[in-house]
């Protein structure tokens, strides 16, 4: 199978970390359709770099990289 060439970016991505402790019901995917229905076509990627869980009260915290990137422009840091 041939791939059609898909364009890319030359403009440098934008980084943001956010991290929270999630409810026991917590599904991955609902906070990937949450920050894409946010940030729509400046969303590169989302990514879990870090999953912690408290040994005393067995919460869990997950921390998340969210790679902004425009294909026209750079971004702000406000945007």
């Amino acid at each position: 199978q041939v791939s059609t060439f898909k364009p890319y970016s030359k403009y440098p991505p934008v980084f943001k970390d956010i991290a929270f402790w999630c409810p026991e019901s917590y599904v991955e995917n609902d906070f990937n359709e949450l920050a894409r229905s946010i940030g729509g076509e400046l969303i590169e990627r989302v990514e879990n770099i870090d999953t912690f869980t408290n040994p005393k009260t067995g919460k869990t915290s997950n921390c998340y990289r969210i790679t902004y990137r425009s294909m026209d422009r750079s971004l702000t840091d406000v945007e």
